[in-house]
């Protein structure tokens, strides 16, 4: 019982502190692998049009 209350009580501080993030702009996530200019090397031969993997 008090591990329950222990994870709802993490859970709910999780959420709140992503709130407060999202309202300060400040939300991560997962970061490009690429760099703007290592993305702009690898798009150059296909004319800087938008694929998907149907699309190979």
């Amino acid at each position: 019982m008090v591990a329950e209350f222990e994870a709802d009580l993490i859970r709910v501080r999780t959420r709140e502190g992503m709130q407060l993030a999202k309202a300060k702009s400040r939300c991560r996530g997962k970061q490009p692998k690429l760099s703007k200019s290592q993305e702009a090397l690898v798009v150059a031969p296909y004319g800087g049009e938008q694929h998907s993997r149907r699309d190979c």
